[in-house]
This record gives structure tokens, C-alpha cells and sequence, in this order.
């Protein structure tokens, strides 16, 4: 049993990376780059992939709410509804919110959609996407990975379905205060 979740973890790691990253997968992120720290991944290869990741994903949801947002609003309003409060804080704070909507909880996956409909222009979006992009996959996977050493510190040892276990735990631990957060300032 073991020797197969390594190995499967081993092969996959990288793919479940890029993907988790496109998604709002802070636990995949976080479980591979703290598995970076004990020697599984080379945390470059984890950055780079997050980074990527986050940006075409993004990037491609901007693109859908450019060109297809009117004909969604219209045929789901309910869509419509939930996007009211994010086209606000576009209209307000258009920077700071591109810059920062992926670090709050239950937004991120939606944003992209509704700033592609709003009145943000195509190469602003382009830009501050980029730079947004390195900043959360640089503070995701740098959580991560001080995560992966905690796991060493905390266990003493470095067996990888403990630590793996571990890192989960506090990976959950960290993304359940980050939802709370994210609530509390939805409020």
C-alpha cells in the first residue's frame, strides 16, 4: 500500500499541481510544495507550475466573461445575483481586487468570469493577472513549504505517509482560518 500511494503521488504530484492551482486548490499546493521541503518536488518546478496554473486558468475565465458573460447572465440570473457584489469592488478598486481575489475564499473561481464582463480592459486584466498570478502562487507554495518543515520539526521524522498526514492537517487548519477570515470581511 504504501510503496503504491508514493509512487502514485510521485508520478502525478506535478499534474495534480497544475491542476489543483487552476482550481481554488490551496491544499494541493500546499501539500506538494511542503512535500518540496522534505525532497519529493523541486519547490522551482512547484512554483513555476502553480504560477502557470493560476494564470491560464484565470486568464481563460476572463476570456469566457468577455465574450459569452451577457448570454450567461441571461440565461442563468442567478449568476447575475452573486455577481453584483464583485462588480462593485471592480468599479471601486479594479487594482487591488485583481491583485487580491485569489487569496479570498469562495470568490476566486467566479472573479475572473466577472471582471472579463466588467469594463476592466483586456491587456490591464493581462498585466496585473501576470503579476497577481506570481504573488499567490509565491505565498501559497512558500506557506507550503514552511509547512513541509513543520511536519519534520513536529514529527521528528521524516516517513512520508505521517508527514504527508501532517501537512494535511495543517494545510486544513490553514485554509479553514482562511475561509473564516474571508467571511468575517465579507461582512
Amino acid at each position: 500500500m504504501f510503496s503504491f500511494i508514493h509512487l502514485f503521488i510521485l508520478k502525478w504530484g506535478y499534474l495534480a499541481l497544475f491542476l489543483g492551482a487552476m482550481i481554488e486548490g490551496e491544499t494541493v499546493v500546499m501539500t506538494i510544495s511542503s512535500m518540496a521541503y522534505q525532497g519529493y518536488f523541486k519547490f522551482h518546478y512547484v512554483l513555476f507550475l502553480c504560477f502557470l496554473g493560476t494564470l491560464i486558468a484565470d486568464q481563460a475565465c476572463f476570456y469566457v466573461g468577455r465574450f459569452l458573460g451577457r448570454k450567461m447572465f441571461k440565461k442563468y440570473p442567478s449568476l447575475k445575483q452573486k455577481s453584483k457584489k464583485i462588480l462593485e469592488l471592480i468599479e471601486k478598486y479594479d487594482i487591488p481586487f485583481i491583485l487580491g481575489f485569489r487569496f479570498v475564499y469562495g470568490i476566486r473561481i467566479l472573479s475572473p468570469f466577472v471582471i472579463g464582463f466588467s469594463n476592466v480592459p483586456t491587456i490591464k486584466f493581462l498585466i496585473l493577472n501576470f503579476f497577481a498570478a506570481i504573488l499567490w502562487s509565491s505565498v501559497i507554495c512558500s506557506v507550503g513549504y514552511l509547512i513541509g518543515s513543520l511536519g519534520v520539526t513536529i514529527t521528528g521524522s521524516s516517513s512520508f505517509l505521517l508527514l504527508i498526514f501532517i501537512n494535511t492537517c495543517i494545510t486544513l487548519f490553514i485554509i479553514g482560518i482562511m475561509k473564516l477570515l474571508s467571511k468575517y470581511f465579507e461582512k
